[in-house]
């Protein structure tokens, strides 16, 4: 069974924060290595849009990153966008057996939190923000400040 689909709400332009965000699930992010899945499609659920069969196993095959997670037999493959624009998008096979649904919850909500997470706090301290976070009620929380000299 193949399940594929995108990781939604994860606009890819860092790899760097990527992996950032793969280490802070757990995971490695790792450079020339296919990603693990179900290995083709079977027809039994929809391509990630953009993908033909053949286009997503090829994908699938040589990433520029793949991300591997503990207790996850499959894995999520950082592809550059279809769409011609600068980026990634995050491909990966849903199927219950390949276990990314415990690690990266739903649609990989967890992963996209995550990225974009490391994203804010890289460009804040390249701005001059000291960043402190913190979770509420199951939030994470960023606050930033800077101290102005006058």
């Amino acid at each position: 069974m193949s399940h594929c689909d995108k990781v939604a709400h994860c606009d890819v332009t860092d790899l760097d924060a990527l992996a950032e965000a793969t280490e802070a699930l757990g995971g490695v992010c790792l450079s020339d290595t296919a990603a693990r899945w179900w290995g083709h499609s079977v027809g039994d659920y929809p391509l990630p849009e953009g993908y033909t069969a053949d286009s997503l196993q090829a994908a699938m095959k040589r990433p520029a990153r793949t991300l591997r997670f503990p207790g996850a037999s499959y894995d999520v493959a950082a592809v550059p966008r279809l769409d011609g624009k600068k980026g990634y998008e995050l491909v990966l096979d849903w199927y219950g057996t390949g276990g990314l649904t415990l690690v990266l919850g739903q649609k990989g909500g967890r992963l996209a939190a995550a990225y974009n997470e490391a994203v804010t706090v890289k460009a804040a301290k390249k701005q001059g923000f000291t960043v402190t976070r913190s979770v509420e009620k199951g939030k994470v929380m960023l606050a930033l400040s800077r101290v102005r000299s006058n």
